[in-house]
């Protein structure tokens, strides 16, 4: 508070031309001198606390910093105003409403910081609701898919039994062909097995999950991620990156004849992880504020997805890159990130 007032003071005193202690003898230049020191304060706090090292990783600190203008606005304007009240005379009334606007100036400076802040709280909020809500989605899918492997499980079990009486009354019979019979079997019976894309269980469960919806909507899902390594990352961001990059896919796929994705998950350099979705797409997306926007036709909120990969990739610090190639109609998302960064961050 101290450097404030001195900041305010001197400059003051050289510019206006009075000692550096006349505001002792002027009511107008010390209440003035004040407002002006405590909305500086009240910026320099603000500054510390919005910079810290937990705020300065959120991408809003980089977009907080503009609402600066406006208190060195506020702050010229107050200067200006004392200087034309010094040099021309002005009663006193005149002096009390601009005090009472300056006043007004300095709270409305600190309701716009604190609506400011507010907004930035909902927003979070607002985000962890939506993860919150996909994860219990993906929660639910998760035991469906469970429910159905158990179900399979039963009527597998319920034909192995029938098959192994009918067996056993072939090898009763000396002409019975049993080995054509075992054949004829194992080609009919397709069982729904767990299937390890990789040592990741969460990039295994996403994965077979979007599987599945391609198989039964005849998209051709080639996977290679057999050596991909996302340990570094939370369980929760692997499944908000994941599951809405492939979800985007699938719903571009599903407007095209071609149907067709290409999902990727490969380490360079050792340490440089590469996740990379390249799906068929009839038509260029739409972005609004360089968000993508959603193609369904019922989407209530757009861009949400597209919101959810950019914050995960901004909190890994990684690179996202879309790209359309209208000669293939082929829509790319590459993903570039840094493992041992994160692996010395969380160290």
């Amino acid at each position: 508070m101290i450097i404030t007032e001195l900041i305010v003071i001197l400059p003051f005193s050289v510019v206006s031309r009075f000692s550096l202690f006349e505001s002792r003898s002027d009511a107008f230049i010390l209440i003035i001198q004040a407002i002006m020191s405590k909305l500086l304060y009240f910026i320099f706090i603000w500054g510390v606390l919005k910079f810290s090292e937990k705020e300065s990783k959120s991408t809003d600190s980089k977009f907080s910093i503009l609402l600066c203008f406006l208190p060195i606005a506020s702050i010229i304007l107050m200067c200006t105003n004392v200087y034309l009240c010094t040099f021309y005379s002005v009663n006193n009334n005149f002096k009390i409403a601009i005090i009472i606007g300056n006043i007004l100036i300095l709270l409305s400076n600190i309701i716009v910081f604190y609506l400011h802040e507010t907004t930035i709280k909902i927003n979070r909020k607002y985000t962890q609701i939506l993860l919150d809500y996909q994860q219990e989605k993906d929660t639910i899918n998760y035991y469906e898919l469970l429910r159905e492997q158990n179900e399979n499980s039963k009527i597998l079990i319920h034909d192995i039994t029938k098959h192994l009486k009918t067996i056993q009354q072939l090898s009763e019979k000396e002409d019975s062909n049993i080995s054509q019979y075992i054949s004829e079997i194992v080609e009919d019976f397709s069982v729904m097995n767990p299937v390890d894309y990789c040592k990741n269980s969460v990039v295994n469960l996403v994965t077979h999950r979007y599987y599945e919806i391609c198989k039964k909507n005849k998209i051709n899902f080639t996977i290679s991620i057999k050596n991909a390594n996302l340990d570094f990352m939370k369980e929760h961001d692997i499944t908000a990156l994941l599951d809405n990059l492939l979800e985007n896919a699938v719903e571009s796929a599903l407007l095209t004849d071609d149907k067709f994705i290409d999902f990727s998950i490969c380490t360079r350099n050792s340490n440089f992880v590469i996740i990379k979705i390249s799906n068929s797409c009839n038509k260029k997306p739409k972005y609004i504020n360089g968000t993508l926007v959603s193609s369904k036709i019922t989407s209530g909120m757009h861009g949400i997805g597209t919101r959810s990969i950019k914050r995960v990739v901004a909190k890994y610090n990684g690179n996202l890159e879309m790209k359309f190639n209208s000669d293939t109609n082929t829509f790319t998302s590459t993903i570039g990130i840094n493992s041992n960064i994160q692996n010395s961050n969380q160290t």
